[in-house]
């Protein structure tokens, strides 16, 4: 499962103990598919049941789980694992 070595390498044991991640893919109009994981295995066993669309994760780390499948914004987010410049 590639994904899990993917979220393995990427967020390592960062995520847990009420910090969690993200991973969706978008739908039909504006709703998405989010969902909050503080695990690696059940956000990649997520992610490979929907890799038949593009499938999004958020860098951000948070202790909030919004309604209505929004995103934290960057005052929810409590860590970012490692640097990068988009």
């Amino acid at each position: 499962m590639e994904a899990l070595r993917f979220f393995r390498e990427m967020f390592g044991a960062a995520v847990g103990d009420g910090i969690k991640m993200t991973v969706w893919a978008p739908k039909e109009g504006r709703s998405k598919t989010l969902r909050y994981f503080e695990d690696v295995e059940p956000a990649a066993q997520y992610a490979e049941s929907i890799k038949d669309t593009n499938v999004y994760f958020g860098l951000g780390l948070t202790k909030h789980e919004l309604p209505d499948g929004k995103r934290p914004s960057a005052l929810q987010i409590c860590g970012i694992p490692g640097f990068w410049i988009d």
